[in-house]
C-alpha cells in the first residue's frame, strides 16, 4: 500500500543508526501518531485501502473528533445528496438518521448543508 505523507507534519528520513524497526512513524515528530481506520462497507468486509489520519497526541477528544468529522464530511454530504436526489444511495442500503444533539428530528440533505454551512459543530 502506498500513501503520501502530508508534507505539513515535516516528514524527514532518519539518519541510518537512528533507523531501527520501532519507528512507525515515519520520520514525523514524536508529538503526531498515526491512526488507520479501517472502513467496511455493508455485507461485504472491509474495503481494501484503509484511510491514515494523523493525529496530535495532545488534541483532546472533541477535537479529533472534529478532524476525523471533517476528514469523512464529503462521504457524509454525497450520502444524503443521492438519498434526496434518488431516494437511495450506492453507499449504504440505509437512510441516514442522524440529527442534531438534543433533538430527535433527523437532518435531510438541505438540513445538513445548513448546519454545515451556519454552525459551529462544535455545539
Amino acid at each position: 500500500m502506498f500513501f503520501e505523507l502530508p508534507s505539513s507534519l515535516n516528514p524527514h528520513m532518519l539518519p541510518p543508526e537512528r533507523i531501527n524497526s520501532e519507528d512507525s512513524n515515519n520520520g514525523i515528530d514524536s508529538a503526531w501518531t498515526k491512526i488507520v481506520i479501517h472502513q467496511l462497507k455493508e455485507g461485504s468486509g472491509h474495503f481494501n485501502l484503509p484511510r491514515v489520519i494523523w493525529a496530535r497526541k495532545d488534541w483532546t477528544l472533541q477535537e479529533l473528533h472534529q478532524r476525523v468529522f471533517e476528514y469523512y464530511r464529503d462521504i457524509f454530504v454525497r450520502w444524503y445528496r443521492e438519498i434526496a436526489e434518488k431516494g437511495s444511495s450506492d453507499r449504504s442500503t440505509k437512510i441516514p438518521s442522524f440529527s442534531k444533539a438534543g433533538s430527535n428530528v433527523p437532518f435531510d440533505y438541505q438540513g445538513l448543508m445548513d448546519i454545515l454551512s451556519k454552525e459551529s459543530l462544535e455545539t
